[in-house]
This record gives structure tokens, C-alpha cells and sequence, in this order.
């Protein structure tokens, strides 16, 4: 089989090291997530994956934070089957797949046009599943989605590299446009953003402009962005539960972690609500 040319820059190249990181839970003998599309996507890429070897470490937080994106999911489109579920930023994630929505579900994966167009050839098509390329801070493409459902954000490892500005400008787009529900996303603290500028994740952070840039240290930081938005769960992804076969070092460098609060909260995983439509099951 040729490989499919992945001919990317900037920021649509992060697209690659979370793949590589499910990928590498994957070949885990007990994974954490068990994504069984990975292997697949990896293998039919014409991409140097093995410049992300430097971050096999972070497979298990990577892998355990998807696994609670998709657990909130399922929770959500079961309680509410005639959802909307938008999952921006979303790569080469196999999210729709993994979660299986109900057929009265809409989804819809939305990234960068080119990310977008190589996605859609290593998927097949599903019926109530839409591809939107555009960038998150263009202004037009929710209006391609209906209104009037249930809405779930999942905004997996993409705020975090967007300007504050425009964090604020996609949210309250959202919450303008649907009677309620739920935004999932991944942040970084701000230590975690000075940890990063300190010890750096090799070349390929810099060279594609790939850095933290809105941080996320309390309810008090999304609450100025708009107060309509109302913490559910904060999760740790060193959280031990989330590492459930996981081997012994990274249990323990998780429990390590922990120790140390701030620490702990540096990579979190949020669950936020609002509006009337998802406080309570259909």
C-alpha cells in the first residue's frame, strides 16, 4: 500500500504527536485507551514518527485524558441521542469511531481544511458524521451546524494554543448559538507553560510554532471568559485511576506528582455546562 504524503506545517502538525501517542498505548500490552485505529493511520502515513520518541512518556497522560474525553461523551450522547457533538481540533482522532453516538446523533469533526481533507482519506464515511474544514476562530462555520439540540464540545489538546482572545470569541459563539451543554477540553497551568519554556520538548515544538499559549489555573480564568460556563469535573491527568493498566513507573511517577498540588492540577481535563438542555437525562 503507498503511503499517503502528509505534506502539514505550523500548528496542524500537532495533529501527528497525539496520533504517535496513541499509537504507542496501542502497542502497550494493557493499554490505557486501546485506540484500534492508530496502528492503522500510522502505517499508512509517509511521516517520521520516530522524532517523537523523545515523548514516550507522555503516551499514558495522553492516552488517560482520552479516555475520559470519550467516557464524558458516551455519558453525554446517551443521556441526550439527538446531540450535536463537535469535536474541534480533532486531527486524526478516531473519537466518532471509539464512541459509537446513536444514529438520531450529529457529529462533526472540525479542523484546518488541509488537516481535514487527509483525514477524510483515512476514514471511511459514517452516516450523521460531517467534516467542517475551517479554523476555529473563522466565524462562519457554525453556522453550517443546526441549532436548537443539546450541544458537546470536545476540544482535546486546542485551546490550550490559542490566544485567550480567541478561546473567548469560539465559546461565547457557542453558547450564543445552542439552548445548552457541555464543552470538554484539555488546558495546561501556567506552570506547566513555564516548565515548558524551560526545558522545551525538542525541535519540533519550536520549528511549527507548537507552544502554550492560554493557560488555565482555576474556574476563576474560564469564568472571565464567560461566566454562562459552569465547572462540572476537574480531572488531573496524573490522576491514578485514569492510569489503570499502566505500568508500575508511570503509577508511580503519577503518585510522585501528586504529591505536589500544583503539580498535579499543571495538565487537567475539564468538564464545563451550561444552559438548560444537559442538566438533566432525556
Amino acid at each position: 500500500m503507498n503511503k499517503i504524503d502528509t505534506a502539514l506545517h505550523g500548528i496542524r502538525n500537532s495533529a501527528f504527536i497525539t496520533l504517535y501517542g496513541r499509537w504507542r498505548d496501542s502497542l502497550d500490552p494493557h493499554p490505557i485507551l486501546g485506540d484500534p485505529w492508530a496502528a492503522r493511520l500510522v502505517d499508512r502515513l509517509d511521516f517520521d514518527f520516530s522524532q517523537f520518541t523523545q515523548l514516550n512518556y507522555a503516551r499514558f497522560t495522553l492516552a488517560a485524558r482520552t479516555r475520559l474525553l470519550d467516557d464524558w461523551t458516551r455519558a453525554f450522547v446517551a443521556r441526550h441521542p439527538d446531540a450535536v457533538v463537535l469535536d474541534v481540533g480533532s486531527g486524526f482522532d478516531s473519537r466518532v469511531f471509539r464512541v459509537d453516538p446513536p444514529a438520531g446523533c450529529l457529529w462533526y469533526d472540525v479542523d484546518f481544511p488541509d488537516v481535514v481533507a487527509l483525514r477524510d482519506r483515512l476514514y471511511p464515511e459514517r452516516p450523521g458524521r460531517t467534516s467542517i474544514g475551517a479554523a476555529l476562530a473563522d466565524p462562519d462555520w457554525l453556522e453550517r451546524v443546526p441549532a436548537g439540540r443539546p450541544v458537546l464540545v470536545v476540544a482535546d489538546s486546542v485551546l490550550m494554543f490559542l490566544p485567550e482572545q480567541e478561546v473567548r470569541t469560539f465559546l461565547r459563539r457557542v453558547v450564543d448559538r445552542f439552548p445548552g451543554g457541555e464543552v470538554l477540553f484539555t488546558a495546561y497551568s501556567s506552570l506547566a507553560k513555564k516548565w515548558e519554556s524551560r526545558k522545551g520538548s525538542g525541535p519540533f515544538f519550536p520549528q511549527n510554532d507548537i507552544t502554550v499559549r492560554w493557560t488555565y489555573d482555576g474556574p476563576a480564568d474560564l469564568a472571565r471568559i464567560d461566566e454562562r460556563l459552569h465547572l462540572v469535573e476537574r480531572r488531573s491527568q496524573t490522576e491514578l485511576r485514569l492510569h489503570r493498566g499502566a505500568p508500575l513507573y508511570d503509577k508511580l511517577l503519577c503518585a510522585f506528582v501528586n504529591l505536589y498540588p500544583k503539580a498535579h492540577y499543571a495538565g487537567v481535563t475539564m468538564r464545563y455546562r451550561f444552559g438548560e438542555a444537559a442538566l438533566s437525562p432525556r
